[in-house]
């Protein structure tokens, strides 16, 4: 299961890095001033220049090669896709092209500074034993079905296949070369996990906000009051005019085109009758009644998880297309009539009023669509796989900034603010004064249940609480109660709506009546694997830190394109 999940992950890697955005990535490069096609220089790093038309090239053959690979090596993909996200980071101002160009000049050169070398046997073994292997060993049918169908149509050879594994495998020691120094404790990372695993009952007593909301409403002279005071903060949401292609593969259609399934008849010989069992008696009074038929499949459920795969890929490669086509000249709108796709428009809109698309997240970046939209500056351009199977184009062109709202547009939202702030003091009053006179009785020598009971108070018993599985204002409660010794309070704690995290704003307290540690019985697993994660973590940080200084000093040049 692990294996497969890792193959897949890194898989999706590749597919979304290195298609969809349409990353450059290409053999070692001529140093000459001009590139192979001789025209103006577009990049230059390291000493290397590289014209428009060579990147382009390069791009076409060498990154949808990756894509093909992952998507279609039986084997284990996972340090393919380890090396496009790793030459994929470091994107600055939306030049992932960039970025990945450089980082591979990058690892070309640390080939030679550090001495990096990956044989024949070495490119062979990784591609016999990793990449083409299958439980029964190398799956020589699927290599040369590969090489023929997959890496001709792209004019790439198996010398271009030999050349990306070796710097596969070249990076893989890099990896090892950067990383040797970091040791992390076995020890000190048992203790960490020990000093979590407690398991602690406590009685709770809670104040959430709804129940003091309604007590007291302010007047209208009060809610101007407040708007008066604090109007500046008051604005009308930001506006943004965006160009966008959003699009997904037609299943209906790769449905249609696929050729029907013969249907063969229960008997032995085709067109054979079958014999028929008598009707029954509700058949031979004509009263049927019709079977229910079963509900039909989604296009997308009835196809293959291999025909949905290569769905998505040449959608991506589309948007690869629409990519290419703009950098040669062409308007947004006549790349996609190009390409039969539909560019649309919207109005000023504020976010919430956006398609209903725009909130589904970007599959290899953090935030929706919508956040993306209202965080950039005017005039980004932007590709972005979307959701489960879209992909995005968007171009943000123009902007209507918040303004100050009057009293009446904002005389809503301040009663509200206003209503809040007086509900959290009263509860935060109510809370308090309990929890004086829990403590002053407590001092006293009376025990808290009794001193519950005599104040009217009701706590919640939360019994044997452990960090597992806890979240949210549970979490909150756990982590406070661990610090507080057993047969104490804890302070008063108080959240406010800004406190999203923990839930609903409430103040809460609570008495400890247990804290004791345990130790769970597969703690040694655990530790095994968070030290081995964090190990991994700290070397996958010192690599793309090299990465970024081997950048700062690559002294990039990079002509505009548009």
């Amino acid at each position: 299961m692990l294996e497969t999940f890792r193959k897949h992950a890194y898989l999706m890697i590749a597919v979304l890095v290195l298609v969809f955005l349409g990353l450059v990535f290409f053999g070692t490069g001529s140093g000459s001033g001009l590139g192979l096609f001789g025209g103006p220089v577009a990049l230059e790093a390291h000493g290397q220049k590289f014209d428009l038309k060579q990147l382009q090239r390069f791009e076409e053959r060498h990154s949808r090669l990756i894509t093909r690979l992952s998507l279609n090596a039986p084997g284990d993909t996972e340090a393919l896709g380890r090396y496009a996200s790793m030459l994929a980071q470091g994107d600055v101002d939306n030049k992932r092209r960039t970025s990945f160009v450089v980082n591979r000049l990058s690892l070309q050169k640390a080939m030679k500074d550090f001495g990096l070398q990956a044989s024949t046997a070495e490119v062979n073994s990784f591609i016999k034993d990793t990449l083409f292997w299958e439980e029964s060993g190398f799956n020589s049918e699927a290599y040369q079905d590969f090489v023929k169908n997959q890496m001709g149509p792209l004019g790439a050879t198996v010398k271009t296949l030999n050349d990306l594994v070796r710097e596969v495998i070249c990076l893989t020691k890099l990896e090892e070369v950067l990383g040797a120094g970091i040791e992390v404790s076995r020890e000190e990372t048992e203790k960490n996990i020990l000093s979590s695993q407690q398991r602690i009952t406590y009685q709770l007593l809670s104040y959430p906000i709804t129940g003091f909301r309604d007590k007291p409403m302010p007047s209208e002279e009060e809610v101007e009051a407040k708007w008066e005071a604090t109007k500046s903060s008051y604005l009308s949401n930001p506006k943004r005019k965006v160009v966008y292609i959003l699009a997904a593969p037609d299943y209906e259609a790769i449905l249609d085109s696929k050729p029907a399934a013969n249907d063969s008849t229960e008997a032995g010989q085709p067109g054979e009758l079958k014999e028929q069992s008598p009707p029954s008696s509700a058949e031979s009074d004509g009263c049927q009644e019709p079977a229910e038929q079963p509900a039909e499949q989604p296009a997308k459920d009835q196809l293959s998880e291999k025909e949905r795969k290569e769905a998505l890929f040449n959608l991506a490669l589309k948007f690869g297309e629409l990519d290419e086509k703009m950098l040669e000249g062409q308007t947004l709108s006549e790349a996609a009539t190009d390409l039969g796709l539909t560019v649309e428009t919207t109005e000023l809109v504020e976010q919430s009023m956006l398609p209903s698309d725009f909130s589904s997240n970007f599959r290899n970046s953090p935030g929706t669509a919508g956040d993306a939209i209202f965080k950039a500056p005017v005039g980004t351009k932007k590709f972005e796989p979307l959701g489960e199977d879209q992909w995005l184009y968007f171009e943000i062109v123009e902007e209507l900034e918040p303004a100050e709202l009057s009293f009446e547009d904002a005389k809503d939202k301040v009663r509200a603010a206003l209503i809040s702030e007086q509900a959290i003091e009263i509860m935060k009053e109510k809370a308090q004064g309990h929890h004086t006179a829990l403590s002053t009785a407590m001092k006293e020598g009376k025990p808290f249940t009794d001193a519950a009971t005599e104040l009217d108070l009701s706590p919640v018993l939360r019994k044997d609480v452990t960090r597992s599985g806890t979240m949210g204002g549970v979490m909150r409660e756990y982590t406070t109660a661990a610090r507080v010794n057993p047969g104490e309070l804890s302070d008063l704690i108080t959240d406010t709506d800004k406190d999203e995290r923990f839930g609903l704003a409430r103040s809460f307290f609570l008495y400890v009546q247990k804290r004791e540690a345990y130790e769970d019985t597969g703690i040694e697993a655990t530790v095994d694997m968070m030290t081995e994660n964090l190990l991994r973590r700290r070397q996958i940080a010192a690599v793309q830190n090299w990465f970024l200084q081997a950048r700062a000093s690559a002294n990039v040049v990079e002509a505009p394109t548009e």
